[in-house]
């Protein structure tokens, strides 16, 4: 209480040096992303959703976690799609194909087709009990700023596991993510 009359500024890292000593360090430093455990929660019913960051790229993440199953971009088992004007119909027909095959599908940059988005919202409550068991749905999309309102309907969100991995803050944190790649 004294840190927060005296310094305000300073409660944050005061409780943080608080938590470590008399929990430890597992509850402050965030451990690396593993793309395959988070995977393995999802189903066909719940696309996983990543909010971008600067620095951070999930297609690797995602690349390397289809891999693993079988899945790849030179197969066709995983199809990434990068949104932008004119890629709707394309991006239909993918979902239901995707769907039905048991793959997987990556749409990126969702953020850019706000109209679209509705749509999306539909074709994955259509697709969803009635696809492959196999069948996941990976979505991308930059957070909403204050003036942009709700690009990304609330049902989609609701539905997804969202994910927000965030470029390493610290020297240490990213010692620690490159490390992990290791056994």
């Amino acid at each position: 209480m004294l840190i927060k009359i005296m310094r305000p500024d300073r409660v944050t890292a005061a409780l943080r040096n608080y938590v470590r000593v008399k929990f430890g360090d597992r509850y402050i430093d965030a451990r690396p992303f593993d793309v395959y455990k988070t995977n393995s929660e999802s189903t066909k019913m719940n696309p996983l959703f990543f909010v971008l960051f600067p620095g951070v790229d999930p297609i690797p993440n995602v690349v390397e976690s289809a891999a693993k199953k079988g899945k790849t971009i030179e197969n066709g088992k995983l199809v990434s799609l990068s949104m932008g004007q004119g890629m709707e119909p394309l991006a239909d027909r993918l979902l239901k194909q995707q769907a039905a095959a048991g793959d997987w599908i990556f749409l990126q940059n969702c953020h850019l087709m706000p109209e679209w988005m509705k749509d999306l919202e539909r074709q994955l409550d259509e697709i969803g009990p009635t696809a492959h068991k196999d069948y996941r749905c990976f979505l991308s999309s930059e957070p909403p700023g204050p003036s942009q309102g709700d690009i990304i309907p609330q049902a989609v969100l609701q539905n997804s596991i969202k994910i927000a991995n965030e470029a390493p803050a610290s020297l240490k944190d990213n010692l620690n993510r490159a490390f992990s790649n290791f056994s």
